[in-house]
């Protein structure tokens, strides 16, 4: 019911590059390459957090590759947005207003350290 930023559930033995370059293909049908980690959050001190156990998300910048974005059994959208006119609503902790807030910062500001909790 919102828009969120590609992502998931890293398979096990996966390194986080590849977690985040799968999922992206899955979810939006875009060939991306991780280029940097733009921050480390908990997962579980956000609204609507997973009760069940402990995760952390990592938010990365990516590069397409190749593709154009197309919806997936995941998605019922996909595609590229300016960063001014992002959709809404955010999909509840799925895509927090900082996660955008530091990606917007980091595109902004190559040179910035890495975010974390």
């Amino acid at each position: 019911g919102g828009w969120t930023l590609p992502g998931g559930w890293a398979d096990v033995g996966e390194t986080p590059r590849q977690a985040v370059e799968r999922e992206v293909r899955e979810e939006a049908g875009v060939q991306v390459r991780a280029t940097r980690l733009v921050g480390v959050y908990d997962a579980n001190r956000v609204a609507g957090a997973l009760p069940l156990f402990h995760a952390y998300k990592l938010v990365f910048l990516c590069e397409p590759v190749s593709g154009d974005p197309t919806p997936s059994n995941e998605t019922t959208q996909a595609g590229f947005f300016d960063l001014d006119h992002l959709p809404q609503p955010y999909s509840d902790h799925r895509t927090v207003p900082r996660h955008v807030a530091d990606v917007i910062a980091a595109v902004q500001n190559p040179s910035g350290a890495t975010v974390f909790d």
